[in-house]
């Protein structure tokens, strides 16, 4: 693997970590202070039907996000890692134009490149693969936001000249749609 690619599964690895840990808390919060192995004799605790439920969907999101860790772990270089900007950027693109299948790991990737970076990644994924059937929630805005420093008149650029309801998800875009966004994604990050 390339130091970018090291360096972006460490960036991954650090935001799956911070979302679970979010989604532990939260199991926390439904459960009872006694609710342990070495809880008081005297103690009760009640669990209602939906905090259960709840209880539930947060022990399975922790456990896809234990296997993602797993997954990404085991592509850690055995060496010392030195990372800059430049190296997650590099890594971040890279998997971005082979096709992020995640939606939110889709914006992460987004988030640690400047638009012109971001374009040709984005385009790249676009063209060679069929991730975007997988973006079902992610809007064409709300995607072209997440890159890193992106100013909103680019943004609205963007979407303008391609012709793009800026609302439509990527998932409902037809090729012609995709298509034009591509040629549009292109230009602009070809621009000096």
């Amino acid at each position: 693997m390339t130091a970018g690619a090291d360096a972006w599964n460490v960036v991954q690895i650090a935001e799956l970590i911070r979302a679970s840990e979010a989604v532990l808390l939260g199991a926390l919060r439904i459960l009872d202070v006694d609710a342990r192995a070495t809880m008081p004799r005297h103690a009760t605790w009640v669990l209602s039907a939906a905090e259960l439920d709840d209880l539930r969907t947060m022990v399975f999101e922790h456990a896809e996000f234990a296997e993602r860790l797993r997954l990404i772990a085991e592509q850690l270089p055995a060496r010392e890692l030195l990372a800059v900007y430049d190296d997650v950027a590099a890594g971040a693109a890279a998997a971005l134009a082979d096709g992020i299948l995640d939606p939110t790991t889709v914006r992460l990737a987004a988030g640690a490149l400047g638009i012109r970076q971001g374009c040709a990644a984005l385009a790249d994924a676009l063209v060679s693969t069929d991730v975007r059937s997988a973006w079902s929630e992610l809007t064409v805005a709300a995607l072209l936001n997440a890159f890193r420093d992106v100013d909103q008149a680019v943004v609205t650029h963007l979407i303008n000249e391609s012709g793009v309801d800026p609302v439509l998800t990527w998932a409902a875009a037809d090729d012609e749609t995709i298509r034009r966004v591509v040629v549009v994604l292109r230009s602009y990050a070809e621009q000096a």
